[in-house]
């Protein structure tokens, strides 16, 4: 018998973590990339705003009333939450589909309690409504497209 041989049988399953952490992993990918991005995006069209002569205390309400930028930014959000639904199915330990669901449940969550701030930004009522709404079949999606990809 040679010690240093590989070994000749293989997992029969890989492994995988517990239905928390893929939840949490799932919800950290879905709302760190999107955010990160559009972070860098919104930076970027302030900037143009304000090169283009819109004064610092119009700067937010311009950028809010742009439905191109706000509808850019939710699609984005889209790609990003089905992304993070991927990752949560993957990692889930068992009911990939569920734990998907309930990472876009705890985004939802977190984006209804963004909309509850003292202040009150210019955002049109349906972008609101629209990124409550979205995560959960966006982390669906990503459930599924992961059921998709060929498990060996």
């Amino acid at each position: 018998m040679n010690l240093y041989a590989a070994p000749k049988s293989t997992l029969d399953e890989p492994a995988r973590g517990n239905s928390g952490t893929a939840v949490l992993v799932g919800a950290a990918v879905g709302i760190g990339i999107s955010y990160t991005v559009l972070t860098v995006v919104g930076i970027i069209f302030l900037w143009v705003l304000t090169l283009q002569g819109v004064s610092l205390q119009d700067l937010y309400a311009r950028a809010y009333q742009s439905t191109a930028y706000i509808a850019f930014a939710h699609v984005f959000g889209v790609l990003c939450h089905i992304y993070g639904g991927y990752w949560s199915a993957r990692l889930a330990s068992r009911k990939p589909l569920a734990t998907a669901l309930f990472a876009g449940a705890v985004v939802a969550v977190f984006t209804a309690i963004t909309n509850l701030m003292p202040y009150e930004l210019p955002i049109p009522l349906w972008s609101r409504i629209a990124g409550v709404l979205a995560p959960m079949p966006s982390f669906a999606l990503g459930a599924l497209a992961w059921r998709r990809v060929p498990q060996k």
